[in-house]
């Protein structure tokens, strides 16, 4: 890679799908969470999924309790991964 292509994706906004790339279990994941929420159910049994099923996965995974990893280990992806989960699970759809 040259030293121009070097800097313009270090300064490239990273996302779910680099995620993906570098962490594929995220993608199993996302299916899951497309797959296991119908719609109908109450928002309070959608938190309760999110928080015992989801985010302890999502935790092993990417942020800072995984093993070190200079992308998968920062907050930012950390965020970035939540946010499109759990914005999955509430519709769905699955979001990229």
């Amino acid at each position: 890679m040259s030293k121009a292509a070097d800097t313009e994706a270090k300064l490239r906004p990273i996302t779910f799908a680099d995620l993906v790339h570098l962490e594929p279990r995220l993608g199993d994941l996302m299916s899951e969470a497309t797959a296991r929420w119908q719609p109908r159910r109450r928002s309070n049994d959608l938190l309760d999924v999110w928080y015992r099923y989801f985010r302890p996965k999502l935790l092993r995974l990417v942020g800072g309790r995984r093993m070190p990893h200079p992308v998968l280990s920062t907050p930012q992806a950390y965020q970035l991964a939540y946010d499109t989960l759990l914005a999955s699970l509430k519709s769905g759809v699955p979001t990229t």
